[in-house]
């Protein structure tokens, strides 16, 4: 696969069939995804195509990432990582905040009060 995407020309005449290859690796990315989207109906109950775009930024970031700072090839083993990374600075950051406390004020809590 890495000879192929680096130099189809030089894989193909070495012996390796690049298009078995190519549509291959399209078809088991297509059915990695359709799994991922299964597992997600499964997880919600519902899958509708506005799903998708959120999610997308984190993916594309967490492979661009991995690619830059960690070995300047796109790989799994650095997107691992940088996924990794990124989930642990947002726990740090997001987690570290407190939800506010609300209480309510106004007339209908002194009109509760009266009753009492």
């Amino acid at each position: 696969m890495f000879a192929t995407g680096g130099n189809p020309e030089a894989a193909r005449l070495s012996g390796v069939e690049t298009d078995r290859l190519a549509w291959g690796s399209l078809i088991a990315s297509t059915g990695i995804a359709c799994f991922a989207g299964l597992i997600y109906s499964w997880k919600f109950g519902t899958y509708t195509s506005s799903v998708g775009p959120p999610l997308l930024f984190t993916a594309v970031g967490a492979v661009f990432f991995g690619a830059s700072q960690l070995k300047g090839r796109p790989n799994v083993r650095c997107t691992v990582i940088a996924v990794a990374s990124r989930q642990a600075i947002v726990k740090v950051t997001v987690g570290s905040r407190r939800a506010p406390t609300t209480r309510r004020r106004g007339p209908s809590s002194t009109r509760c009060n009266r009753h009492r």
